[in-house]
Protein backbone atom coordinates (compact mmCIF):
# COMPACT_ATOMS: atom_id res chain seq x y z
CA UNK A 1 0.00 0.00 0.00
CA UNK A 2 1.36 3.40 -0.91
CA UNK A 3 2.08 5.48 2.18
CA UNK A 4 0.20 8.74 2.35
CA UNK A 5 2.49 11.75 2.31
CA UNK A 6 1.43 14.63 4.50
CA UNK A 7 1.94 18.18 3.28
CA UNK A 8 3.73 20.27 5.92
CA UNK A 9 3.94 23.96 6.75
CA UNK A 10 7.42 24.02 5.26
CA UNK A 11 6.11 22.62 1.96
CA UNK A 12 3.56 25.45 1.75
CA UNK A 13 6.21 28.04 2.64
CA UNK A 14 8.52 26.78 -0.09
CA UNK A 15 5.77 26.82 -2.72
CA UNK A 16 4.40 30.24 -1.68
CA UNK A 17 7.89 31.71 -1.25
CA UNK A 18 7.26 32.95 2.28
CA UNK A 19 8.66 31.99 5.67
CA UNK A 20 7.25 28.99 7.58
CA UNK A 21 6.42 31.40 10.41
CA UNK A 22 4.18 33.39 8.05
CA UNK A 23 2.41 30.21 6.96
CA UNK A 24 1.80 29.27 10.59
CA UNK A 25 0.31 32.70 11.36
CA UNK A 26 -2.03 32.55 8.37
CA UNK A 27 -3.22 28.99 8.93
CA UNK A 28 -3.71 29.43 12.67
CA UNK A 29 -5.81 32.56 11.99
CA UNK A 30 -4.66 34.04 15.31
CA UNK A 31 -5.16 37.69 14.41
CA UNK A 32 -1.45 38.34 13.84
CA UNK A 33 -1.13 41.03 11.13
CA UNK A 34 -0.29 39.58 7.70
CA UNK A 35 -0.71 41.48 4.44
CA UNK A 36 -3.87 40.45 2.56
CA UNK A 37 -2.02 39.52 -0.63
CA UNK A 38 0.36 37.29 1.34
CA UNK A 39 -2.53 35.72 3.27
CA UNK A 40 -4.37 34.99 0.01
CA UNK A 41 -1.28 33.43 -1.56
CA UNK A 42 -0.67 31.17 1.44
CA UNK A 43 -4.29 29.98 1.57
CA UNK A 44 -4.38 29.30 -2.19
CA UNK A 45 -1.13 27.33 -1.96
CA UNK A 46 -2.46 25.31 0.98
CA UNK A 47 -5.59 24.43 -1.01
CA UNK A 48 -3.57 23.52 -4.09
CA UNK A 49 -1.29 21.21 -2.09
CA UNK A 50 -4.35 19.80 -0.26
CA UNK A 51 -2.89 20.63 3.14
CA UNK A 52 -4.81 19.14 6.06
CA UNK A 53 -4.08 20.30 9.62
CA UNK A 54 -3.09 17.53 12.01
CA UNK A 55 -6.27 18.08 14.00
CA UNK A 56 -8.44 17.13 11.01
CA UNK A 57 -6.53 14.10 9.78
CA UNK A 58 -8.00 10.63 9.93
CA UNK A 59 -8.19 9.60 13.57
CA UNK A 60 -6.94 6.18 12.52
CA UNK A 61 -3.56 7.77 11.85
CA UNK A 62 -3.22 9.06 15.43
CA UNK A 63 -0.82 7.01 17.54
CA UNK A 64 0.79 7.41 20.92
CA UNK A 65 3.54 9.36 19.12
CA UNK A 66 1.27 12.40 19.08
CA UNK A 67 0.85 12.64 22.81
CA UNK A 68 3.18 15.40 23.97
CA UNK A 69 5.10 16.35 27.08
CA UNK A 70 4.87 19.90 28.44
CA UNK A 71 7.76 20.91 30.70
CA UNK A 72 7.25 24.17 32.60
CA UNK A 73 8.87 25.76 35.69
CA UNK A 74 5.65 25.69 37.74
CA UNK A 75 1.94 25.65 37.00
CA UNK A 76 1.43 28.13 39.88
CA UNK A 77 2.44 30.97 37.51
CA UNK A 78 -0.70 32.08 35.59
CA UNK A 79 1.41 32.64 32.46
CA UNK A 80 2.21 28.94 32.33
CA UNK A 81 -1.37 28.07 33.23
CA UNK A 82 -2.52 29.93 30.11
CA UNK A 83 0.20 28.43 27.91
CA UNK A 84 -0.68 24.94 29.19
CA UNK A 85 -4.36 25.54 28.47
CA UNK A 86 -3.57 26.65 24.92
CA UNK A 87 -1.52 23.50 24.31
CA UNK A 88 -4.24 21.26 25.76
CA UNK A 89 -6.98 22.88 23.64
CA UNK A 90 -4.94 22.28 20.47
CA UNK A 91 -4.09 18.70 21.45
CA UNK A 92 -7.69 17.92 22.33
CA UNK A 93 -8.74 18.83 18.78
CA UNK A 94 -6.18 16.29 17.57
CA UNK A 95 -7.15 13.56 20.03
CA UNK A 96 -3.76 13.82 21.73
CA UNK A 97 -2.92 13.96 25.41
CA UNK A 98 -0.68 16.48 27.21
CA UNK A 99 1.59 15.13 29.94
CA UNK A 100 2.25 18.09 32.24
CA UNK A 101 5.61 18.13 34.03
CA UNK A 102 6.47 20.74 36.68
CA UNK A 103 10.26 21.11 36.76
CA UNK A 104 10.33 23.57 39.68
CA UNK A 105 13.15 25.43 37.88
CA UNK A 106 15.50 22.46 38.26
CA UNK A 107 17.91 21.56 35.43
CA UNK A 108 18.25 18.07 36.88
CA UNK A 109 14.49 17.54 36.91
CA UNK A 110 14.26 18.73 33.29
CA UNK A 111 16.79 16.08 32.28
CA UNK A 112 14.94 13.44 34.28
CA UNK A 113 11.62 14.30 32.64
CA UNK A 114 13.11 14.30 29.12
CA UNK A 115 14.64 10.89 29.77
CA UNK A 116 11.40 9.52 31.25
CA UNK A 117 9.25 10.87 28.40
CA UNK A 118 11.58 9.41 25.78
CA UNK A 119 11.52 6.03 27.55
CA UNK A 120 7.70 6.15 27.45
CA UNK A 121 7.88 6.70 23.68
CA UNK A 122 6.72 10.32 23.84
CA UNK A 123 8.28 11.92 20.76
CA UNK A 124 7.11 15.51 21.15
CA UNK A 125 7.95 17.99 23.90
CA UNK A 126 7.19 21.65 24.54
CA UNK A 127 9.89 22.95 26.86
CA UNK A 128 10.23 26.15 28.84
CA UNK A 129 13.74 25.50 30.10
CA UNK A 130 15.41 26.64 33.30
CA UNK A 131 18.38 28.98 33.29
CA UNK A 132 20.60 26.46 31.53
CA UNK A 133 23.50 27.95 29.57
CA UNK A 134 22.89 27.89 25.79
CA UNK A 135 25.80 25.50 25.09
CA UNK A 136 24.60 23.02 27.72
CA UNK A 137 21.02 23.38 26.58
CA UNK A 138 21.98 22.69 22.97
CA UNK A 139 23.95 19.60 23.97
CA UNK A 140 21.12 18.33 26.16
CA UNK A 141 18.44 18.77 23.49
CA UNK A 142 20.61 17.45 20.66
CA UNK A 143 20.82 14.12 22.45
CA UNK A 144 17.06 13.70 21.99
CA UNK A 145 16.48 15.40 18.63
CA UNK A 146 19.11 13.11 17.09
CA UNK A 147 17.02 10.17 18.33
CA UNK A 148 13.87 11.52 16.68
CA UNK A 149 12.26 13.56 19.45
CA UNK A 150 10.61 16.80 18.29
CA UNK A 151 11.05 19.78 20.62
CA UNK A 152 9.55 23.27 20.67
CA UNK A 153 11.29 25.74 22.97
CA UNK A 154 9.49 28.62 24.68
CA UNK A 155 11.35 31.80 25.69
CA UNK A 156 14.82 30.32 25.38
CA UNK A 157 17.46 30.07 22.69
CA UNK A 158 19.95 27.37 21.79
CA UNK A 159 23.35 28.05 20.24
CA UNK A 160 22.17 26.33 17.05
CA UNK A 161 18.72 27.38 15.85
CA UNK A 162 18.53 24.25 13.69
CA UNK A 163 18.24 22.05 16.79
CA UNK A 164 14.54 22.74 17.39
CA UNK A 165 11.73 25.23 16.89
CA UNK A 166 11.87 28.36 19.05
CA UNK A 167 8.85 30.51 19.93
CA UNK A 168 9.97 33.70 21.58
CA UNK A 169 8.54 37.04 22.61
CA UNK A 170 10.25 40.31 21.68
CA UNK A 171 10.97 41.26 25.29
CA UNK A 172 13.37 44.05 24.30
CA UNK A 173 10.66 45.84 22.33
CA UNK A 174 8.22 45.25 25.18
CA UNK A 175 10.62 46.89 27.63
CA UNK A 176 11.03 49.80 25.22
CA UNK A 177 7.24 50.28 25.13
CA UNK A 178 7.12 50.31 28.94
CA UNK A 179 9.94 52.81 29.32
CA UNK A 180 8.46 55.08 26.64
CA UNK A 181 5.12 54.98 28.45
CA UNK A 182 6.82 55.98 31.71
CA UNK A 183 8.65 58.81 29.96
CA UNK A 184 5.44 60.00 28.32
CA UNK A 185 3.87 60.25 31.78
CA UNK A 186 6.76 62.38 33.06
CA UNK A 187 8.81 59.70 34.87
CA UNK A 188 12.59 59.96 34.61
CA UNK A 189 13.62 58.02 37.71
CA UNK A 190 12.88 54.49 36.57
CA UNK A 191 14.07 51.38 38.41
CA UNK A 192 14.18 47.79 37.17
CA UNK A 193 13.04 44.76 39.16
CA UNK A 194 13.72 41.16 38.18
CA UNK A 195 14.37 37.62 39.21
CA UNK A 196 17.97 36.49 38.40
CA UNK A 197 19.10 37.57 34.92
CA UNK A 198 19.90 34.00 33.92
CA UNK A 199 17.22 33.25 31.33
CA UNK A 200 17.63 34.59 27.80
CA UNK A 201 14.19 36.24 27.92
CA UNK A 202 15.06 38.25 31.06
CA UNK A 203 18.39 39.35 29.62
CA UNK A 204 16.61 40.44 26.45
CA UNK A 205 14.08 42.44 28.48
CA UNK A 206 16.81 44.09 30.55
CA UNK A 207 18.74 44.98 27.39
CA UNK A 208 15.67 46.69 25.94
CA UNK A 209 15.21 48.59 29.20
CA UNK A 210 18.78 49.93 29.37
CA UNK A 211 18.97 50.66 25.63
CA UNK A 212 15.79 52.75 25.75
CA UNK A 213 17.00 54.71 28.77
CA UNK A 214 20.31 55.36 26.99
CA UNK A 215 18.56 56.50 23.81
CA UNK A 216 16.60 59.01 25.88
CA UNK A 217 19.65 60.10 27.89
CA UNK A 218 18.15 58.89 31.15
CA UNK A 219 20.56 57.86 33.90
CA UNK A 220 20.30 54.46 35.57
CA UNK A 221 21.92 54.52 39.03
CA UNK A 222 23.30 51.16 40.11
CA UNK A 223 20.99 50.93 43.11
CA UNK A 224 17.97 51.23 40.78
CA UNK A 225 18.58 47.61 39.75
CA UNK A 226 16.60 45.35 42.07
CA UNK A 227 17.68 41.83 41.10
CA UNK A 228 16.75 38.88 43.28
CA UNK A 229 19.84 36.74 43.76
CA UNK A 230 17.98 33.50 44.42
CA UNK A 231 15.61 31.44 42.31
CA UNK A 232 14.11 28.62 44.35
CA UNK A 233 10.62 27.50 43.41
CA UNK A 234 8.07 27.40 46.21
CA UNK A 235 5.45 24.80 45.37
CA UNK A 236 2.89 26.13 47.81
CA UNK A 237 3.04 29.88 47.17
CA UNK A 238 4.83 30.68 43.92
CA UNK A 239 8.35 32.04 43.60
CA UNK A 240 7.63 35.20 41.59
CA UNK A 241 5.13 36.68 44.06
CA UNK A 242 7.43 36.06 47.02
CA UNK A 243 10.34 37.52 45.08
CA UNK A 244 8.28 40.66 44.43
CA UNK A 245 7.58 41.08 48.15
CA UNK A 246 11.29 40.69 48.83
CA UNK A 247 12.31 43.27 46.23
CA UNK A 248 9.75 45.76 47.58
CA UNK A 249 11.43 45.44 50.97
CA UNK A 250 14.77 46.06 49.25
CA UNK A 251 13.36 49.14 47.49
CA UNK A 252 12.44 50.59 50.90
CA UNK A 253 15.68 49.45 52.54
CA UNK A 254 17.75 51.29 49.92
CA UNK A 255 15.64 54.43 50.30
CA UNK A 256 15.19 54.73 46.53
CA UNK A 257 13.63 57.88 45.11
CA UNK A 258 12.51 56.20 41.87
CA UNK A 259 8.99 57.14 40.83
CA UNK A 260 8.56 54.15 38.49
CA UNK A 261 9.35 50.43 38.44
CA UNK A 262 9.48 48.10 35.45
CA UNK A 263 9.03 44.52 36.70
CA UNK A 264 10.01 41.42 34.75
CA UNK A 265 6.62 39.68 34.99
CA UNK A 266 3.12 40.28 36.35
CA UNK A 267 3.28 37.88 39.28
CA UNK A 268 6.43 39.56 40.54
CA UNK A 269 4.87 42.98 39.87
CA UNK A 270 1.83 42.05 41.98
CA UNK A 271 4.21 41.01 44.76
CA UNK A 272 6.04 44.33 44.43
CA UNK A 273 2.80 46.33 44.66
CA UNK A 274 1.66 44.34 47.69
CA UNK A 275 5.06 44.75 49.33
CA UNK A 276 5.09 48.50 48.75
CA UNK A 277 1.59 48.74 50.19
CA UNK A 278 2.83 46.91 53.28
CA UNK A 279 5.27 49.81 53.71
CA UNK A 280 2.49 52.39 53.23
CA UNK A 281 3.79 53.26 49.76
CA UNK A 282 0.89 53.80 47.38
CA UNK A 283 0.70 52.60 43.79
CA UNK A 284 0.45 54.61 41.59
CA UNK A 285 0.31 57.75 43.79
CA UNK A 286 3.86 57.30 45.14
CA UNK A 287 5.41 54.73 42.78
CA UNK A 288 4.18 53.64 39.35
CA UNK A 289 4.55 49.99 38.24
CA UNK A 290 4.45 48.19 34.89
CA UNK A 291 4.52 44.40 34.65
CA UNK A 292 4.97 41.88 31.84
CA UNK A 293 2.73 39.08 30.48
CA UNK A 294 -0.83 40.45 30.97
CA UNK A 295 -2.00 37.46 32.99
CA UNK A 296 -5.78 37.45 33.68
CA UNK A 297 -5.32 38.41 37.34
CA UNK A 298 -3.45 41.60 36.41
CA UNK A 299 -6.77 43.17 35.40
CA UNK A 300 -8.59 41.95 38.55
CA UNK A 301 -5.91 43.22 40.93
CA UNK A 302 -6.16 46.64 42.64
CA UNK A 303 -4.82 48.79 41.16
CA UNK A 304 -5.37 47.12 37.79
CA UNK A 305 -1.86 46.54 36.47
CA UNK A 306 -0.50 48.32 33.43
CA UNK A 307 1.46 45.63 31.62
CA UNK A 308 3.00 44.35 28.39
CA UNK A 309 0.77 41.79 26.70
CA UNK A 310 2.37 38.43 25.92
CA UNK A 311 -0.21 36.02 24.42
CA UNK A 312 0.46 32.99 26.63
CA UNK A 313 -2.58 30.99 25.48
CA UNK A 314 -1.72 31.57 21.83
CA UNK A 315 1.93 30.64 22.44
CA UNK A 316 0.91 27.32 23.99
CA UNK A 317 -1.58 26.60 21.23
CA UNK A 318 0.90 27.49 18.51
CA UNK A 319 3.63 25.36 20.11
CA UNK A 320 1.35 22.31 20.19
CA UNK A 321 0.19 22.93 16.61
CA UNK A 322 3.74 23.10 15.27
CA UNK A 323 4.81 20.09 17.32
CA UNK A 324 1.94 17.88 16.14
CA UNK A 325 2.52 18.96 12.52
CA UNK A 326 6.18 17.94 12.75
CA UNK A 327 5.41 14.67 14.50
CA UNK A 328 2.80 13.75 11.90
CA UNK A 329 5.13 14.45 8.99
CA UNK A 330 7.96 12.57 10.73
CA UNK A 331 10.39 15.33 9.77
CA UNK A 332 12.24 17.98 11.75
CA UNK A 333 11.20 21.49 10.64
CA UNK A 334 12.91 23.94 13.04
CA UNK A 335 11.38 27.40 12.96
CA UNK A 336 12.12 30.62 14.80
CA UNK A 337 9.02 32.67 15.62
CA UNK A 338 9.10 35.98 17.47
CA UNK A 339 5.84 37.50 18.74
CA UNK A 340 5.47 41.25 19.14
CA UNK A 341 4.47 43.15 22.31
CA UNK A 342 1.52 45.39 23.07
CA UNK A 343 1.16 47.87 25.93
CA UNK A 344 -1.98 47.40 28.04
CA UNK A 345 -2.80 50.67 29.84
CA UNK A 346 -4.56 50.34 33.18
CA UNK A 347 -4.31 52.03 36.58
CA UNK A 348 -0.81 51.46 37.98
CA UNK A 349 0.98 54.39 36.29
CA UNK A 350 0.58 57.97 37.50
CA UNK A 351 0.64 60.85 35.04
CA UNK A 352 3.22 63.29 36.45
CA UNK A 353 2.74 65.70 33.55
CA UNK A 354 -0.56 66.85 35.09
CA UNK A 355 0.95 67.95 38.38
Amino acid sequence: MEQKIHVTIRDIARQAQVSPATVTRVLSDNGYPVRQEVRRKVLETARTLQYTPAAKRDRREITHRQDIGLLIPNISNPFYQQASLGAQVECQKNGSLVILCNTFRSKEREREYLHALFDKNIRGVVLSASSMEPDNLTASLSEYTMKGMHIVMLDQLTTEESICTNINFDNASGAALAVQHFLGKGHKKIAFCSTPLTRWSRKNLYQGFTDTLLQNRIELPGDYLLIDGEETELAESGYEFQSGLKMADEFVHRGLDATALLVVNDMMAIGVVKGLQNHKIRVPEDVSVIGFDNIPFSEMFTPALTTIHCPAFEIGRLAAQLLIDQMTSGEQHPLSIKLQPKLIRRDSVRDLTRL
